[in-house]
This record gives C-alpha cells, sequence and structure tokens, in this order.
C-alpha cells in the first residue's frame, strides 16, 4: 500500500477541516432556543438552575404547616383542605416565589412554565394571599397545558377558602361540565364541591358531592377526610346509617391517628344511641389507650357520660364527667368547655338543679369563648355541628337568672315553714342549725390546717380525719378532689363568689385593706392603743364559733301579718319562676306545676290571672289543647274584664268587640249577688276578697259604688278584727292602690290649717304594719288587675251632693245608741242593711261642705281612704251619700271634745243582738250597721225584697221613719221626677 505523498496529505487535511467546520456549524445552528436540541438545553438549564431549588423550597416550607396535626374537633365540619395558618414557612414560600419568577423570566419557552405558575400560585396560597393566587392559577389555565386539571382543582379550592362561594361555583361548573378528563383531579373538584356545599348549608347536594368524590380515585389524607365530612353531613341529614358508614370508611384510607380516632368515637356513639348503649360502652373501652391526649381522654368521657345517660344512669354520667375535670389529665381548652357544657345539661334535663347548670354553664361559656378553636368570624361561627355546644353564654344568663328565683321561692317557703312551727319546734330547730354551723366551722378549720400539705404537693393521708358529709363537694367522684381552694369545682367558686359578695359587698380587692380604711377615718378598723399585738390579729377560732354560735332569725315571719306579706312575695316569686321555666328554659311540664301551684295557693292574688293564662300556654305547648282552652275560659269567667282576657279570647277565637252594657250589668249583679251570699253565710274573708273583685272588674256599672260600700263594711266589721290578718293585708293593698290613683301630692294648704291627721290618734301597727303587696312581674305583656283610673276629686260635687236631690231611702238609729245587726237570733248573718235615716242625712248633708277640704286629703285609715274614693268617683251615686256621712262620723269621732272610745278605729268590735249603749257616756261611734252590704238588686223590678229598717230605743221618742224612708236599700233610688235621674244609680258614672 503506498504512502500519500505530502501533497495528497495536504489536501486530506483541508477536507477534513473543511468537514469538521460544517458539522460544527450544523450543531451550532441546532442548539438554537427554538430548535429542538435548544428547547432540550432550556428545559435542563430552567430545572436544574432555577425551578428545582424552587421546588426544594417550596417542600421546606409545606413541611412547616401543620394542615392535618392535631386533635379533630368533632363539633365543627371538618375541612377537606384545611385553610392555611398563617406564619409558618413565610420565608420558604417567598424563596419558592422568586426562583419559580426567575424559571418565567429566563425560560420563557421552557415546559416548566406552567409548573412555575402553579408553584408560585400554591406558594402565594399558603402565604394567604388569595388574589395574587388566583391571578396564577388562572393564567396557568389559559395555558392549555397538561396540568390544566390540577390548575383547575386549585382554583376553586383557592376561591372556597376565600370566601368568593358564586366564583368558586362557575370555576367547578365550568371544570366538571367541560367534558375533558382530568383524571383524579376531577374527584378531588367534586369533593371540593361537596365542601362548598356544606359551607352554603346545602346538605343534599353535598352528600351528593361528597359520595361521587368518594367513588373515584383520591389520595389517602384527602380521601379520609373526605369520609368524615360525609358522615357528618349525614348526621345533620338525621341519617345515622349512612353516618355510620361513612365514618366506618375512614379507616379504609389509612389516616392519621388523630383523625381514625375521632371517626372510631363517633361511629361508636352513634350506635349507641341508635342500637345498644352496652355495646357501645364495650368498644368505647378499646379507644382508651395511655397515648391518648387530654383532648380525647375527654371526647371519651362525653361520649361515656352520654351514653350512660342513653341507659338511664345520670348518676354514672355525673361521676364520669366530674371525674375528667377533675383528673390529672384534665382537658383545657375548648374540650374543658364542652365537658362543662355536657355537665350543665346534665344537671338541667336529668336534675332540674338550676343552680349547678348555671355554674357549668357559665364555666363552658368563659373557655369556649377563648378557647384556640373558637371562630372569629361569621363564617367560622356558621361551621358547627348542630349539637355543638355554641350558646353556653346564653344558656349561663337564663339559667342563672332561673337558679335566682328558684332559690328566692325556695327560701321562703323555707321561712315560712319556720313560720308556722310551734315556740318550742322553732327553738329546737335554731338549735339544730347552730350545731350544724358549728360543725361546718370545725370541718373548714381541719382543711385550712392542712392546706400547706397541698401546697407542697403531698395529699392527706388516708387515715386524716375528712370534712364532714355535709361539707363534701355537692358534685364529686370516688378518688377525685376539686383541687387547691376547690378551684376545679365550678359549683363551689361561683358559690363562694357569691357568698363573698353578699358579706363584703364592692370592698377592695387588695391587701391591708383595714389599714387603707383606718387611714381614711373609720375607727372600728383602726386598732386601739391599749390593744396588745395578740388582741389587734384577726377573730381565733373561740370567736368565730362564738359568730357561728348566733342564728339570725329576723327574717322568719313569726306573725300573722309577716305570713301573709312573705305569701303575696312568694306568689310572684313562684310566677316567675314558672315564667322563666316557660319562656326562658322551654320547659313546659315543670312551668305548668308552678303555675298550678300559684293558683292552688293564692287564688286571689293579683297574679292569679296571668298564671291562668300561663298554665293555659303551657297546656298548648305540650299539645294538649284541651286543657289550654278550658284554662282560657276559666280565665274568661274568672276576670272577664282585664286586658288578658281580651287575649284569652283571642286565643280561643271569640269576638272581642265592646258586651252591650245590659249584659254587663247583669254580670256585674250576679257577681255581687255571689260576694253577698259570702257574707250571708258567714265567709267573711271571701266576701271582702268577693266584694273588691266585683267593683274592680265592673267599675264603670252601677254596682260598683254599691260593693265598694259593701267591702269597707265588711272589712270594718269583721276583717280588721281578723286575727290572721290575710283579709287586712288585702284591704290595706287595695286602698293603697286607690289612693295612688285618686290622690296626687297635694301642694301646701293655702289656710294654714294643720292636716286632719295631726290631731287623730295614730291607727293600730296591724293596720299600719300591713305591707302593699307587691307587684308582679308581667313577662307575658299582660297586666295585673288594674287599679280605677286616675281623677280629680270634685270638692264642689262632695261638698254639695247633699244639696241636690231627694233625701236617701233609709232610716237610721240615734247616734249615741247603735245597735248590731250583723247576726240574727238564731246566729246566722241577716241581710246587711244600708239604709240611713233622714236625720243623720240632713246632719252629713250640713255637714259636708265644712268637710270637703278634708275629704281632698289622703286619709291615714284604709276605710276612710276607700270612703273617700267612692265619694270622689261615683259622686251624684246613693252609696257616695252614705260614704260621706261615714267620713263626717270618722271625723267627729278623731276631733271629738274628751270623749272616751272603745275603738280607735272609730267602730267597736260587732255586738250581739239587742245591743245597746248609753249616749251620756260613749261619743259617737261609725254606724256601720246601716251600711251593711246591701241585698243584690233584682233587676230592680218589683220583685226587690223590702224590710224595713230596725228600730231602736232611741228612736221612739224622735220621729218615726214613713214609709218612704223604710223603702228597700236594694232598689234603685228615686232622685227626682224625672225618668232621667230615676235611672241615674243604673248607669255608669260620668
Amino acid at each position: 500500500m503506498g504512502r500519500f505523498s505530502p501533497r495528497g496529505r495536504t489536501q486530506v487535511r483541508t477536507v477534513c477541516g473543511l468537514l469538521f467546520l460544517l458539522v460544527g456549524a450544523g450543531l451550532l445552528m441546532s442548539c438554537g432556543r427554538g430548535s429542538f436540541i435548544g428547547r432540550q438545553y432550556d428545559d435542563l438549564t430552567a430545572y436544574y438552575n432555577t425551578f428545582h431549588n424552587a421546588t426544594q423550597a417550596f417542600e421546606a416550607g409545606l413541611e412547616s404547616v401543620n394542615e392535618s396535626g392535631g386533635d379533630i374537633d368533632r363539633t365543627r365540619y371538618l375541612s377537606v383542605f384545611p385553610p392555611p395558618q398563617g406564619g409558618a414557612g413565610q420565608s420558604s414560600f417567598g424563596e419558592a416565589i422568586q426562583k419559580s419568577a426567575a424559571v418565567l423570566r429566563e425560560h420563557p419557552n421552557s415546559e416548566w412554565v406552567d409548573d412555575a405558575l402553579l408553584l408560585i400560585g400554591r406558594s402565594r396560597y399558603y402565604q394567604q394571599n388569595y388574589v395574587g393566587a388566583v391571578q396564577k392559577f388562572r393564567e396557568a389555565i389559559a395555558l392549555d397545558a397538561e396540568r390544566e386539571g390540577e390548575a383547575r382543582f386549585r382554583l376553586a379550592q383557592t376561591l372556597v377558602v376565600a370566601g368568593r362561594y358564586r366564583e368558586a361555583a362557575d370555576a367547578l361548573r365550568t371544570g366538571l361540565d367541560s367534558g375533558e378528563e382530568y383524571g383524579s383531579w376531577t374527584a378531588r373538584m367534586r369533593v371540593v364541591q361537596g365542601e362548598l356545599f356544606v359551607r352554603q348549608e346545602n346538605w343534599e347536594a353535598a352528600d351528593q358531592a361528597l359520595a361521587q368524590g368518594l367513588n373515584d380515585n383520591l389520595p389517602d389524607e384527602t380521601g379520609a377526610r373526605a369520609a368524615f365530612l360525609l358522615g357528618q353531613v349525614r348526621e345533620t341529614l338525621d341519617d345515622p346509617e349512612g353516618a355510620r358508614a361513612a365514618y366506618r370508611r375512614v379507616s379504609g384510607y389509612d389516616p392519621p391517628y388523630p383523625l381514625a380516632f375521632a371517626a372510631k368515637l363517633a361511629a361508636i356513639e352513634l350506635g349507641g344511641e341508635t342500637g345498644t348503649p352496652g355495646r357501645a360502652l364495650e368498644r368505647l373501652a378499646e379507644l382508651e389507650r395511655d397515648d391518648n391526649t387530654r383532648e380525647m381522654r375527654a371526647e371519651i368521657a362525653r361520649v361515656r357520660a352520654r351514653l350512660h345517660r342513653a341507659q338511664g344512669r345520670p348518676d354514672r354520667a355525673q361521676q364520669v364527667l366530674t371525674a375528667v375535670l377533675r383528673g390529672d389529665q384534665a382537658p383545657r381548652g375548648s374540650g374543658k368547655g364542652q365537658t362543662h357544657y355536657e355537665l350543665a345539661t346534665l344537671y338541667r334535663d336529668a336534675y332540674e338543679d338550676f343552680t349547678r347548670a348555671a355554674a357549668h354553664f357559665d364555666t363552658a361559656s368563659a373557655t369556649l369563648s377563648s378557647g384556640p378553636d373558637e371562630g372569629t368570624g361569621a363564617e367560622e361561627a356558621a361551621q358547627v355541628l348542630p349539637r355543638a355546644p355554641s350558646d353556653a353564654r346564653a344558656q349561663a344568663n337564663r339559667f342563672r337568672k332561673l337558679a335566682d328565683r328558684s332559690q328566692a321561692v325556695a327560701r321562703m317557703d323555707s321561712l315560712l315553714r319556720l313560720g308556722r312551727m310551734a315556740p318550742a319546734e322553732f327553738r329546737a330547730v335554731v338549735e339544730k342549725i347552730r350545731q350544724r354551723r358549728l360543725e361546718e366551722q370545725e370541718a373548714r378549720a381541719q382543711r385550712t390546717r392542712r392546706q400547706p400539705q397541698f401546697r407542697g404537693g403531698r395529699r392527706p393521708a388516708a387515715g386524716d380525719a375528712s370534712p364532714a358529709p355535709s361539707e363534701q363537694p355537692a358534685v364529686q367522684t370516688q378518688g377525685a378532689d376539686a383541687g387547691f381552694l376547690f378551684h376545679r369545682d365550678p359549683t363551689l367558686v361561683q358559690q363562694g363568689r357569691r357568698q363573698f359578695e353578699q358579706t363584703w359587698g364592692d370592698r377592695p380587692l387588695m391587701d391591708d385593706w383595714r389599714r387603707a380604711e383606718a387611714i381614711r377615718g373609720r375607727p372600728d378598723a383602726r386598732p386601739r392603743a391599749d390593744q396588745t399585738e395578740d388582741q389587734a390579729r384577726p377573730q381565733s377560732s373561740a370567736g368565730a364559733s362564738t359568730t357561728a354560735s348566733v342564728v339570725d332569725v329576723s327574717a322568719v315571719p313569726r306573725d300573722s301579718i309577716s305570713r301573709a306579706e312573705m305569701k303575696d312575695q312568694r306568689a310572684v316569686a313562684q310566677y316567675e319562676l314558672a315564667n322563666a321555666l316557660f319562656r326562658a328554659a322551654g320547659r313546659p311540664d315543670s312551668a305548668q306545676t308552678w303555675f298550678r301551684r300559684v293558683l292552688d295557693e293564692t287564688p286571689d292574688h293579683p297574679v292569679a290571672p296571668q298564671a291562668l293564662y300561663g298554665l293555659a300556654q303551657a297546656h298548648r305547648a305540650q299539645g294538649d289543647t284541651a286543657a289550654g282552652d278550658d284554662a282560657y275560659r276559666r280565665l274568661i269567667d274568672e276576670h272577664p274584664d282585664t286586658p288578658i282576657a281580651k287575649r284569652a279570647r283571642e286565643q280561643l277565637g271569640l269576638a272581642t268587640t265592646d258586651e252591650d252594657p245590659e249584659r254587663t250589668v247583669s254580670r256585674a249583679d250576679s257577681a255581687y249577688a255571689r260576694a253577698y251570699e259570702a257574707w250571708r253565710s258567714g265567709r267573711h274573708d271571701a266576701a271582702l276578697r268577693a266584694f273588691l273583685k266585683v267593683a274592680d272588674a265592673y267599675r264603670e256599672t252601677s254596682v260598683a259604688p254599691r260593693a265598694l260600700l259593701a267591702a269597707g263594711v265588711v272589712y270594718h266589721r269583721t276583717a280588721r278584727h281578723d286575727s290572721s290578718g290575710q283579709g287586712r293585708a288585702r284591704f290595706t293593698h287595695y286602698a293603697d292602690s286607690l289612693a295612688q290613683a285618686d290622690a296626687p301630692d297635694p301642694g301646701p294648704d293655702p289656710t294654714g290649717s294643720s292636716s286632719p291627721d295631726a290631731t287623730a290618734p295614730a291607727p293600730p301597727s296591724s293596720d299600719a304594719a300591713a305591707p302593699a303587696r307587691p307587684a308582679p312581674a308581667d313577662t307575658t305583656d299582660a297586666s295585673a288587675p288594674e287599679g280605677p283610673p286616675r281623677r280629680m276629686i270634685d270638692s264642689t260635687a262632695v261638698a254639695n251632693q247633699g244639696a241636690s236631690g231627694t233625701p236617701s231611702d233609709s232610716a237610721v238609729a240615734s247616734p249615741s245608741v247603735v245597735r248590731d245587726t250583723a247576726t240574727g237570733p238564731s246566729g246566722r248573718s241577716e241581710p246587711p242593711d244600708t239604709t240611713t235615716s233622714a236625720v243623720a242625712r240632713e246632719t252629713a248633708r250640713s255637714d259636708s261642705t265644712s268637710a270637703a277640704p278634708q275629704s281632698r286629703r289622703e286619709p291615714a285609715d284604709p276605710f276612710e281612704i276607700l270612703l273617700s274614693h267612692l265619694v270622689a268617683r261615683y259622686p251624684e251615686t246613693a252609696e257616695a251619700e252614705r260614704a260621706q256621712a261615714l267620713l263626717d262620723q270618722l271625723r267627729e269621732r278623731r276631733t271629738g271634745q274628751g270623749g272616751t272610745t272603745r275603738d280607735s278605729t272609730g267602730a267597736g268590735a260587732p255586738d250581739g243582738p239587742g245591743a245597746n249603749r248609753e249616749s251620756g257616756t260613749v261619743a259617737p261611734e261609725v254606724d256601720t250597721t246601716k251600711d251593711r252590704p246591701r241585698p243584690p238588686d233584682e233587676a230592680a223590678g218589683p220583685a226587690a225584697r223590702r224590710r224595713p229598717a230596725p228600730t231602736t230605743p232611741s228612736q221612739s221618742g224622735r220621729e218615726r221613719a214613713t214609709p218612704s224612708q223604710r223603702r228597700d236599700s236594694s232598689a234603685t233610688p228615686t232622685r227626682s221626677a224625672s225618668s232621667l235621674q230615676a235611672n241615674a244609680s243604673r248607669r255608669p258614672p260620668t
């Protein structure tokens, strides 16, 4: 083989060099950005120089965000894609955004552009920059790249978290209805749609969307959370079997332990509520592990307590709840609040112990409102299950008031029971109370001596003395304690707070406050100079025992008047308690019991109509419409002209138009007749009550003045001498209401004369001490029987009423001789006579003018108050004339010239039949025998009974009454020949 010549070798080298140049040029031309090799090179450099670093920074930030860590709150709807928590991984996400932005700037044509946009959007999402995240996700969708499905899912997820529900619904509708297949991202969009429906409270649509999403392929954590949310939705839809199936499905996705624990616990609870609680309790024990957190232990305790209640064992439920609250692993935050709430509902529903229920509700409201899980916005507050304790504060306020009312009623019941005891029995009870207080004080001293041991961390030995049984906490379990100073027992904490306020009031909460008060000048708090250091120290236990041995019994009503007053107060308190049970607590069955108690014990109290109306409402609330209608009809019959009776007619659908006047008068006459029959049968207290009721209910009829005068006579003759004091207290209260309505505070007397009461003797202490009945709290918007309307006293009518018209149709005995005809020879009460003689009538007319100024002043005696009201309210009636005559006699008696009297109130006790008095030895007395209750009118017709007035020995020497003067007082008095004046007593006063 020959060798190349030097010239040939040169040519070969030239050709090879040119070939290499051509190949190199071709290679250089093929590596441009628009070429295949250029794109591959661009993608390679974009990933390793920028995007890879951005991905690592994002993953570092994602690890610091604890999305699914921590316990699961089963009272809130679980978010499948929980919103990010601000503050975690912010720097890492910022670095990821910067490096991803570098990819977009330096490699705009690389395949990592859509990835960089999604990474920027996700980083802004975790930075809670939802507006920027939405913008980047929309840009990624616009590229129409292979990651469009993920971009649509991320966009919908961000819009839901941002609360832009309408835009989220549009984005999901576009992605799901487009017909494109996005793989697993379609299932995730279904799950996001289900969560959106949950936030919109569209439960059926949420159930359907979540079920469709779970039927496709989902990541484990997403599927587990979606299944748990589906169980909560079905609980809301009241589908326990479907909810249990959804909860059991959670374990198939290999969830984290907190989520698996919550799902198993929910399934067990539903199984116990709908199936057998015993089997559920056995399965519940399997969940207890040593590594359970405080909140998990509290969840198990709450479920166990509910299962015990389902078995009818509230005592066991109470022990379980208090044990977990006082244990070493007591829950905190919202778990503690939920446990207190559960215990409060137990006391409310199972025990009806509203005091302890209010204390636990109060503690629950404080912890739930300040718990770390408590939502701050309206959206968060709305995402709680219906069974969640979201009304703790309202329940605390409601039952605190209910507890106060219950305690007030119980206290008055105890005081009245003590007041009715015999003296020996009362002293024995007081001594027992004193001994018990001494024992309690000794037990407190023992606990105080053991407190240093608690501060040192050592519990007392088993042999140490324990507190007396009465001093044990009301809520406790075996082996549990309330902690140092009982701070773990909310009942004792609330009780101590109330006792402190009752004892110390608003004393400053500061050290050495006694010395501060002494510096301000209180001599009782300043130590004396002659005191030693030991004497200046606080009182020893011996001194404290002396204080404890004193039992204050000043509140016990030991006399009839005080008992009557307390019974009135108790009636109001019982009504308020019943109304609170019905309105605030929603317990019509308990309210019905208290409404009935008001009606049974105090049927004539002004609060009785309201109690009857409340009873009707309680019956209807329980579905007993027939009993409710009967109560409404009873209210209409017994209190026909009260505003609350009008409401009862509306409830029954009866006409509420004004009744025919003639029918009203007829009903008034019937009521007066029943009161009169009660008087005739000797039931004076019932008669007084009935006369007052007639006067109040039919005040615009002619029967009202008759009933008022009859009530005054019954009081003056019988009720004010009654030892029980009930009739006296009732009459005094009614007279006080008349005084408030009729007599506004007058100005100073221009004549400079002294008050008529200045020289009058003081009324008896029994009358003066009779208290006014407390006004009931009207929470049903219906007032109690109201007093008469205000009306200025027409003094001219009072002064001149005797000058007009014919003298009244009556005869009277001599004022010096008073005969008591209250009882007949047979011992039975005879029909009262309200006639007045012409002589006394003329005297009354002649004296009425001079007595008019005094009649305008408010008398001190209840009888005078009623008479003055009658004169002022019904001036043109015969009853007003007789009332004025009685007033004149009372004033003459008060200002008499030194005559001796038997009764400072103006009328002695009722005399027997035929009893006479010598005119020269006794000052003129008020003759109430001539103003006794009149028999009811028989329609003022010819069938009206007529009975001559009784005569006395003093009448034999004076002019004898004519037949016209002995007319029946029940007949309508003829005042003139005019027919209009003849019927004046039958029409309402003007």
